[in-house]
């Protein structure tokens, strides 16, 4: 199982418009590409984030999944939808450990 996290701090408070934008996109993902286990768009409830405000959470497959939806339009349509409104992203990428489960 292979993690990537993104973690973002936006430019302004999140709209409900963006909100739904984001979600509709990590909805057709796991359709769109093989290998995507769980995507998901968190709010960070940290009081010590230093800004960042949400994370988008994934799980695939395998490395070879990670890659995959690196490259695909999917991939490249969240990025259009999220860029406008990000300061700043932290990416977190990294395989677990093989009896880790969800």
């Amino acid at each position: 199982m292979y993690l990537h996290i993104v973690i973002m701090a936006f430019n302004k408070k999140m709209t409900t418009c963006l909100r739904t934008q984001i979600e509709q996109c990590l909805r057709n993902i796991p359709h769109e590409c093989e290998g995507v286990e769980r995507i998901e768009h968190v709010d960070n409830q940290s009081r010590t984030s230093a800004g960042y405000t949400h994370a988008l959470v994934s799980a695939f497959s395998s490395g070879h999944a990670l890659d995959a939806y690196r490259t695909s339009t999917s991939h490249s349509q969240l990025i259009a939808k999220l860029e406008p409104h990000i300061n700043e992203i932290v990416v977190l990428d990294g395989a677990l450990k093989q009896d880790w489960r969800l």
